[in-house]
């Protein structure tokens, strides 16, 4: 093949009308097309390349058969045009050993790396150049040359190629966002599973819920529970005697005449003090043993047995057998499985602003791809 025979197979393509649905397809076999052709195209600059390598090769043979001594100037001069050209074509050599190496995979960075090289070499042998060429003219000419000619066929190739050059990219950029298109939706969809999930769960516990109301209501209509609440508000009315028994024995006993009476005495100042501050209290944790040792005979007569009526109560009381609520235990639960709803409505909410936000995203890509396509003439049907 010639340097040029690829250029003139290509071709004016139409424009072309595909579905959405076709688009997948199109876009990997026409990567998969362009990858055969970037090969080609690689295939035609490493050609060139080596046309290249051939031609410094024959000029680096010229540049070290070159003889100097015929050259009417001084040894000094003659030196270090020696030196450089010698630097020079050192530097040339390792130029043709660095283009020989060129493997690079794709147009753009088969040229970048060329760019690279190229310049390495002109930093390091611009000074050897120009010391060298006080002396030696034709030679360096014919190396600039085929220099001149490399860069100028490279640019021809580019230029001849730019149309494909420019899809092969659009169409590589354009599968990454129908992926990314396509990614977004794998995730809305994991989404909308896990939301119907939350669903699911979110009616398997309301209709815990509505079981445990009519097992609520199930239980109030029952006899057994009717004479439960029965015993309850017996149990709630002897503590509320209690608690009058309690507040009628406070009120028999004159604190301030006791405080009045004791005020010396520390040790039962503190009693009288405790009882001031909660007598209740004081009450349930001696029984009124230590207050009693304080009342005047006269009086503690009639306090002990108001006491002794009162720890009787209580005793009853403490008798009575505690029944376990199943109403408030219902209760309780349905509470909390409320609260577990209440979170479950709030990661479906989530869900659900994601998904939407994910939608909006993979409508603006699948809109930027049409007007990708569109540069590149194919249109969506």
């Amino acid at each position: 093949m010639g340097f040029f025979d690829f250029l003139k197979r290509e071709k004016h393509e139409e424009n072309e009308k595909i579905t959405f649905e076709e688009l997948e397809d199109w876009l990997k076999n026409k990567k998969k097309s362009n990858e055969n052709k970037e090969k080609e195209l690689l295939n035609l600059m490493k050609q060139r390349i080596s046309h290249l390598t051939k031609e410094f090769e024959e000029e680096i043979a010229i540049l070290k058969n070159l003889n100097l001594e015929e050259k009417k100037v001084e040894d000094r001069v003659k030196f270090i045009v020696k030196e450089n050209l010698n630097s020079y074509i050192l530097l040339l050599s390792k130029l043709v050993e660095s283009l020989k190496k060129l493997d690079e995979k794709t147009s753009d960075a088969f040229i970048e790396r060329i760019n690279f090289i190229f310049a390495d070499f002109g930093k390091k042998s611009f000074r050897n150049f120009q010391k060298a060429t006080f002396l030696i003219g034709k030679e360096f000419e014919d190396v600039k040359k085929s220099m001149g000619n490399f860069f100028g066929d490279l640019k021809n190739i580019f230029e001849n190629n730019k149309s494909f050059i420019e899809n092969s990219k659009a169409v590589s950029f354009l599968l990454s966002k129908y992926n990314e298109a396509e990614n977004i939706e794998k995730i809305r969809l994991n989404i909308h599973d896990k939301i119907k999930k939350i669903e699911q769960k979110i009616a398997d516990l309301e209709n815990k819920i509505k079981s445990a109301e009519k097992d609520i209501k199930k239980i109030t209509e029952s006899r057994e529970y009717s004479e439960k609440i029965k015993k309850k508000e017996e149990v709630e009315k002897k503590k509320n005697e209690l608690k009058q028994d309690i507040i009628k024995l406070k009120e028999a006993i004159d604190m301030k005449a006791l405080a009045r009476t004791f005020h010396e005495s520390e040790k039962k100042m503190k009693i009288i003090k405790e009882y001031n501050k909660d007598f209740y209290g004081a009450f349930e944790n001696d029984g009124g043993l230590s207050l009693l040792h304080l009342i005047d005979d006269n009086k503690k007569k009639y306090l002990n047995e108001m006491i002794t009526d009162i720890q009787r109560k209580k005793e009853e009381i403490a008798k009575t057998p505690s029944e376990k609520d199943e109403i408030e235990s219902l209760k309780t639960e349905i509470e909390k499985i409320g609260a577990e709803i209440k979170n479950l409505d709030k990661e479906k909410l989530d869900g659900l602003k994601r998904s939407q936000k994910l939608e909006e995203k993979k409508k603006e890509l699948l809109e930027m791809i049409k007007v990708e396509l569109a540069k590149i003439k194919i249109e969506i049907r």
